[in-house]
């Protein structure tokens, strides 16, 4: 299995999206130096070429459509887990209310409450 930094596959979402390197530079908030270099690292961790380089920027070569794909679910599943911790630190609050019969109340929620 090769192996990947995550950060590296968070660029290349970025230049995926961006198009550029300037472009998924600015999205990120890193300098254009450290873009081309988080792609250079994962292309030559994992020896595949994503992207064709042209002079208007970066393309999503055809036959990665795959592999872009699959980054694009990696950054979705990414959000779902930020969005489940911030779920699980936020502390629970609200109104619980509670339908009962007469007697299922006083005789077993009674107590419990």
């Amino acid at each position: 299995m090769n192996r990947f930094d995550w950060d590296d596959v968070r660029v290349m979402h970025a230049v995926a999206e961006a198009g550029s390197l300037s472009g998924a530079a600015r999205a990120l908030g890193v300098n254009h130096a450290t873009v081309l270099r988080r792609v250079s690292s994962f292309e030559q961790a994992t020896g595949v070429t994503v992207f064709d380089r042209t002079a208007r920027g970066y393309r999503v070569a055809p036959r990665r459509a795959r592999l872009i794909a699959a980054i694009r679910a990696m950054e979705a599943a990414a959000l779902g887990v930020a969005r489940a911790l911030d779920a699980a630190r936020a502390p629970l609050a609200g109104t619980v209310r509670v339908t009962s019969t007469d007697t299922l109340s006083l005789t077993v929620l009674a107590p419990i409450v």
